[in-house]
């Protein structure tokens, strides 16, 4: 999209998003001789409404980032590999847990800008749990990555719209307390037919305002115990909000 009354040409053109940026940036940490590059930015895109809409386009927030090239840190066996599609798949799932809102991938929508511009086996749409679009994550397409000299680097782009960050309504800001939890363990040895969680339910109604949970932890039915037996460990935590002076 282009606006065609701009006073200044360079100001003109509306992104519809992020991945040119992104080739950009890859392309210059590759010739800067960096082992890699991880960005990301907080930004606003430009998206078309259909015919018949009040006005041509909507300004849509969106979270985009890339990665590419050899981590940090090396993985179990000591190896620096570069970042696969899955690792930046893992992030969107712990973007997703933390805002509490689901996100499902799906195929690229016919006529999705950026449907020929990354990989066709390695790139899918972003979905929230109703099934509106959120975003997209995949690797750089080959020609792509030749055309920006990135070499052989496989950059992966993610984007995600503010819809697909919103917050779910079991997610509420709240203070941190005070001071830590308390905790303290309780072990009993009860009779094998004794249900472990009927213990934990009487724990949980006979314990204080502030217990906070109970969960078993540890269970051993070892030769030491009578005929019939074991023992179960359960570990309590308990609020510590009040300072003591």
């Amino acid at each position: 999209m282009e606006i065609t009354s701009s006073g200044d040409r360079r100001y003109s053109l509306l992104k519809n998003n992020a991945l040119a940026q992104a080739a950009e940036a890859c392309a210059h940490n590759v010739n800067a001789g960096s082992d890699g590059v991880r960005l990301f930015e907080w930004t606003r895109f430009f998206r078309l409404l259909p015919d018949g809409s009040d006005s041509l386009c909507e300004e849509v927030g969106t979270l985009w980032a890339v990665a590419a090239g050899l981590p940090d840190r090396a993985s179990w066996d000591g190896q620096r590999r570069e970042v696969p599609v899955h690792e930046m798949i893992s992030v969107l799932a712990d973007i997703a847990e933390v805002c509490q809102h689901p996100l499902e991938l799906a195929p690229l929508p016919e006529g999705h800008p950026l449907r020929f511009a990354l990989h066709p086996y390695r790139s899918k749409a972003i979905t929230d749990a109703d099934g509106a679009y959120a975003g997209v994550i995949g690797e750089m397409h080959p020609d792509l990555r030749e055309r920006f000299q990135i070499g052989s680097w496989r950059p992966v782009y993610l984007e995600l719209s503010a819809n697909g960050l919103a917050f779910g309504s079991a997610t509420q800001p709240v203070d941190p307390p005070l001071r830590a939890p308390s905790h303290r363990m309780l072990d009993f040895v009860m009779p094998v037919g004794l249900e472990a969680g009927a213990v934990l339910k009487a724990l949980q109604e006979a314990g204080p305002a502030e217990l906070m949970n109970v969960e078993p932890v540890d269970v051993y039915a070892g030769s030491s115990l009578p005929e019939g037996t074991r023992s179960i460990t359960y570990l309590l935590s308990f609020r510590n909000d009040a300072l003591r002076r």
